[in-house]
């Protein structure tokens, strides 16, 4: 071995990416598929990566943010 060692994150991230492109990204900015409309992928598969902290907050703040989106095309239609 080489010394060094690996730890695992506790949290599985980086499944779909989120972005502006449907050419390199997954879901847009309130998760919501780029290929089906009416789909939204939410949790923490959006995040490119994940520092050592607990995303809870985070994935608490995207899913407001997904409701909210959500609530006004229910309200549109």
């Amino acid at each position: 071995t080489f010394g060094a060692s690996f730890n695992g994150a506790g949290h599985v991230v980086g499944t779909h990416c989120m972005g502006a492109d449907p050419t390199d990204s997954v879901v847009d900015s309130n998760q919501r598929s780029h290929d089906h409309e009416d789909i939204f992928v939410t949790g923490a598969g959006s995040f490119v990566t994940l520092a050592t902290s607990n995303p809870t907050l985070t994935l608490s703040a995207l899913a407001y943010r997904t409701a909210d989106a959500i609530l006004n095309d229910f309200n549109k239609k």
